[in-house]
């Protein structure tokens, strides 16, 4: 023990002692030492290092296993886990007031059990960015990190980042003109592109649409929920305009022996910031012109009543038509550029096609044809135009087969209202207790809500056509300013 201690805290040469000196402090010598703990202390260290290192790539290489969802216990809550499954309902995606994502989520079934998969900001925005959304009836396998509820009853999933799903089977989506899928590719995603003509939510239960239009003319409808509409309108806001370029990834479906394109997560749909000019985005009327369609582009066809001239403060004369399109009377605005090119053509009586945008003035709806090509001369009628809407005045006469497509005034009351898909129908008792069934078509409801609810005994005065179905006259009212609510 001396000679250790001697070894280790004295000199050898002069016997003093040294300390943790490795050179004695008296004479010079040398002291020799046990290795120093400085050796330990990093070699410790890079042990450390390197076992962390093997951890990690051990770690890395090794393929987690598919969890049982029968074997899952409360303990392992907030386990690091594997689950696959097939998409139960439509993915939901949620925006914040930017438009940005801010969550998403879907749900997945093995069997018997479901798990609620989430992902949230820059994850979910990565996963929509990847087109890693999967779709309802995809196969997923998924990894992230598990929630456990209620005892297990209740099962979440977080995605923690996009690499961690993956759609099986998703090989390369096809890209087509959308006029050219059939429905032999049913199931199938396609991506397409086109420009938007309208967009149209549905008050039921039912899908609405977006028609689309290509560059050429042809044109059809996008199967889409009010909610993806919504989500579209939160992600584009005041962009998603008619005429707007966009691509998309549409899912090919087949409902009732009809093919139908469904685009069903409003993140599947991008702008491409291009505007297509004279495409043909014009929709065909197919009844009254109401205030829901403004700013759309719509194609009349009618008789001119009256014709007004106005002068501009530029001094230019614009021209202002009375038009009856079928469906009630509108007016149509012709800027001088457009009228200038016709010489006969614009009078009283004559036939013509409009093209124009509906727009709004001082509470009034016109229409205003951009440029000549959209004013068309369809040929002159062969009834004076006095005479043609001199409607007949019924009073107390009978309405009979004499009185058929003719346009008549009439006051009476109606009773017995019935709700055909949207058009009103009720009996109508008019002059010493004489009846006819009056149809008030969808448009004119739609515009006046209160003909949907006339209560039994109404007294009302309208301006109607007079039509005969299933051998049964009746009056036919079309637009909502031909009729006049008096009271009970």
């Amino acid at each position: 023990m001396e000679n250790n201690k001697n070894l280790e805290t004295h000199c050898p040469s002069c016997g003093k002692f040294t300390g943790t000196y490795e050179r004695c402090p008296y004479c010079g010598a040398e002291v020799g030492k046990r290795m120093s703990i400085k050796v330990f202390r990093y070699g410790s260290v890079l042990l450390a290092i390197f076992g962390v290192l093997f951890l990690w790539l051990a770690a890395q290489n090794k393929e987690i296993e598919e969890l049982d969802f029968a074997a899952i216990t409360p303990t392992m809550n907030f386990a690091f886990v594997k689950v696959s499954g097939t998409v139960i309902g439509d993915p939901r995606v949620y925006f914040n007031e930017n438009g940005n994502v801010n969550s998403m989520n879907f749900t997945i079934a093995n069997g018997k059990n479901e798990v609620r998969v989430m992902a949230y900001s820059a994850v979910a925005q990565s996963i929509i960015e990847e087109r890693k959304l999967p779709a309802k009836g995809e196969n997923v396998e998924i990894k992230g990190s598990l929630r456990v509820r209620d005892e297990g009853d209740t099962l979440a999933l977080y995605i923690q980042t996009s690499e961690h799903i993956m759609i099986e089977g998703s090989g390369p989506v096809k890209t087509k003109d959308f006029w050219e899928i059939t429905k032999e590719e049913e199931g199938k995603h396609i991506d397409i592109k086109a420009y938007i003509v309208d967009i149209k939510k549905n008050d039921n239960k039912a899908p609405g649409s977006i028609v689309i239009s290509s560059e050429s003319g042809k044109t059809t409808s996008l199967t889409v929920w009010n909610t993806v509409i919504d989500g579209l309108r939160m992600m584009h806001k005041d962009k998603l305009v008619r005429g707007a370029e966009f691509e998309a990834r549409v899912t090919v479906n087949v409902y009732k022996d009809r093919m139908q394109l469904m685009l069903r997560n409003s993140t599947d749909l991008t702008l491409t910031g291009k505007f297509g000019k004279d495409i043909g985005l014009s929709t065909k009327v197919k009844g009254e012109i109401t205030k829901d369609d403004l700013g759309k582009d719509v194609v009349i066809s009618g008789v001119v009543s009256e014709i007004f001239n106005i002068n501009t403060k530029n001094g230019k004369v614009m021209k202002k038509l009375l038009f009856n399109y079928g469906f009630g009377e509108i007016d149509i605005m012709l800027y001088q550029e457009v009228h200038e090119n016709f010489k006969s053509e614009i009078v009283e009586g004559n036939k013509l096609e409009i093209n124009g945008a509906v727009k709004e003035y001082n509470g009034k709806l016109q229409i205003i044809p951009a440029k000549t090509e959209n004013v068309k001369f369809l040929g002159v009628t062969d009834i004076p135009v006095k005479e043609k809407y001199n409607n007949i005045q019924i009073k107390d006469q009978e309405i009979t087969e004499e009185f058929l497509n003719k346009y008549i005034d009439v006051t009476g009351k109606v009773y017995s209202r019935e709700n055909l898909k949207g058009n009103m129908k009720y009996k109508f008792i008019y002059g010493s207790n004489k009846q006819i069934i009056l149809f008030i078509k969808k448009g004119a409801v739609n515009y006046m809500q209160e003909l949907e609810n006339l209560a039994d005994g109404t007294k009302i005065k309208i301006t109607g056509k007079v039509t005969v179905f299933k051998n049964e006259l009746e009056i036919i009212l079309e637009h909502s300013k031909n009729i006049q609510i008096l009271g009970e």
